[in-house]
């Protein structure tokens, strides 16, 4: 083998290393400024992450004006995470006039992109299955789907849908009635 040939095949393949970096999402910063500097310059995930933030007040105060906005720009650029967010916002009038037609549409526009998320075993898309399903948001309701999301995510040890299964268990809602299961 020539040494062109050696040097051909190693540039090929250190080439090749960015591409396969990129199959895998870069950590988002878990501060909120730094998050805040990446949703602003228009990372969707970002966006999406600091509109949930908003929501529920983590690591700063509840502002659903804000989680409106930040999930507003992260929908547009079709993340379905934040089609959920923008959908809950829209349902119960949080941050934005209520608007059950538009809630329903995100609530349907997100469940293609969310399912598609919650088989690559993405815990958040598959609570937010859980509670599409548990509620008849944008789906038919169906409260035995809606254990299977939540006890998927569960078993990856999202603190959401662990809550969601126990209430579920303890009311036999969508699974058998069952104690100690809700207590686990």
């Amino acid at each position: 083998m020539s040494r062109f040939t050696i040097f051909a095949a190693l540039l090929a393949l250190l080439l090749s290393f960015p591409l396969v970096a990129q199959d895998k999402p870069k950590p988002l910063p878990r501060d909120i400024p730094s998050l805040k500097a990446l949703a602003e310059k228009g990372d969707a995930e970002a966006q999406y992450q600091l509109a949930d933030k908003f929501y529920y007040g983590e690591g700063i105060e509840k502002d659903y004006a804000q989680s409106f906005k930040w999930a507003s720009q992260s929908a547009t650029q079709d993340n379905p995470k934040a089609q959920y967010r923008l959908a809950t916002l829209y349902q119960f009038g949080r941050g934005t006039p209520k608007d059950e037609n538009k809630a329903h549409a995100l609530f349907k526009q997100s469940e293609e992109g969310l399912l598609k998320l919650a088989e690559q075993k993405n815990p958040r898309a598959q609570f937010n299955l859980g509670n599409m399903y548990r509620l008849g948001r944008g789906v038919e309701k169906n409260e035995k789907k809606a254990a299977e999301w939540y006890q998927k995510a569960a078993a990856q040890n999202y603190p959401r849908a662990q809550f969601n299964l126990g209430n579920m268990y303890t009311h036999g809602q969508g699974v058998e009635k069952d104690e100690k299961e809700a207590l686990k």
